[in-house]
């Protein structure tokens, strides 16, 4: 992947994106960046010139050349983990690339923007719980960091805060929503939601996103559909390399509730860094693996005093600030604590002073 700056290459390669199967071909001696944007796929970019670091991405596999850049873009220690820079690198053969959260780059900042959508595929979770997933309709990438969410209006019913559960770069757009019975949005669930149907997102919006530069152990705690920004997280650090210790916590009331409990098992097995604890609140007998008990209790009978953790939590009030207060006793620095129901309750309390 060192290579000299002028170099060759001499054969068409074809080139995989990990997060979305998309392919594309590259001819001789033209840049990932500018074959993939040739082939209309939505590549994170902004300056194309190797400076700003927007179209950093991991090397899955295979081997490229790369051209010279500014080591503000890309430094020799993360060309050893493997990242490139798309808009400066020729593969060598043919390869798989991943795109990275663009919270690298923290000078450029993801623009709210309000998009049209059409739902593509719709699946029943749980009794009360709907994934579904969207389609921007237009070309642009809806560009967010895994951990925001979006304001989403669904027909005619008013705009309401879901996660992302997708990771960033995927063509889709992925929400858990829960319908609670009686309510409109169950009553739209039911009744009206049909592929093709429309929405519109605005965003993204939101402080808890992933962060990959930094040393520390990765914890997620999610209670409820909470899991879905938790989920777009750990499906992100685990495609951009981390190699820390991830552990996932997911407390539900009950078994009917449990969902996604297959994806992170898999994804455990897969991955030996990540580690899943599926915690039941209402629920006596529970299957092998499972716990009982209320997700932060889980959390904090598991956590040490003093361990050096990255937090992302997310789901109700009362899960969160119950979590809260366990990573507290455990003496987590608040700084490293990600939740964006706190950073919403102080802005309201700020602007009632």
């Amino acid at each position: 992947m060192h290579a000299r700056r002028g170099a060759t290459v001499s054969k068409n390669h074809t080139v995989a994106i990990d997060q979305t199967g998309e392919t594309f071909t590259v001819a001789p001696n033209v840049y990932v960046l500018d074959a993939a944007l040739e082939s209309d796929i939505s590549y994170p970019r902004y300056c194309k010139t190797g400076v700003c670091g927007s179209c950093k991405s991991i090397l899955v596999v295979g081997d490229i050349e790369h051209d010279s850049h500014t080591q503000v873009a890309l430094s020799d220690d993360e060309r050893n983990l493997g990242r490139f820079l798309a808009c400066r690198a020729r593969p060598k053969t043919d390869c798989t690339v991943a795109f990275i959260p663009r919270d690298v780059v923290p000078r450029f900042n993801n623009k709210i923007r309000e998009v049209d959508c059409r739902v593509i595929a719709v699946e029943r979770a749980t009794h009360d719980v709907s994934i579904i997933r969207m389609e921007a309709e237009t070309k642009r990438p809806f560009i967010f960091t895994a951990g925001q969410y979006a304001s989403v209006a669904l027909g005619d019913l008013p705009a309401r805060d879901f996660s992302m559960a997708s990771r960033p770069g995927e063509r889709w757009l992925e929400f858990h929503i829960r319908g609670q019975q009686g309510s409109d949005i169950a009553t739209y669930l039911k009744n009206d939601l049909q592929i093709g149907a429309k929405a519109r997102i605005k965003g993204p919006s939101g402080t808890a996103y992933f962060r990959e530069y930094h040393g520390t152990d990765i914890l997620a705690v999610a209670g409820g559909t909470g899991i879905a920004p938790i989920k777009s997280i750990v499906d992100m650090a685990l495609t951009a390399g981390v190699r820390q210790p991830i552990e996932v916590y997911f407390g539900v009331r009950a078994e009917r509730d449990v969902y996604l409990a297959d994806h992170f098992s898999s994804l455990a097995t897969k991955y030996s860094n990540l580690k899943f604890t599926l915690v039941l609140s209402d629920e006596k007998k529970v299957k092998k693996g499972r716990r009982t008990g209320f997700v932060s209790d889980a959390l904090d009978a598991d956590l040490e005093t003093g361990r050096n953790v990255r937090a992302y939590v997310a789901g109700p009030q009362a899960m969160v600030e119950a979590t809260f207060k366990v990573l507290d006793r455990a003496g987590v620095r608040r700084k490293n604590c990600f939740a964006d129901y706190f950073e919403m309750r102080r802005a309201a309390a700020s602007s009632r002073l």
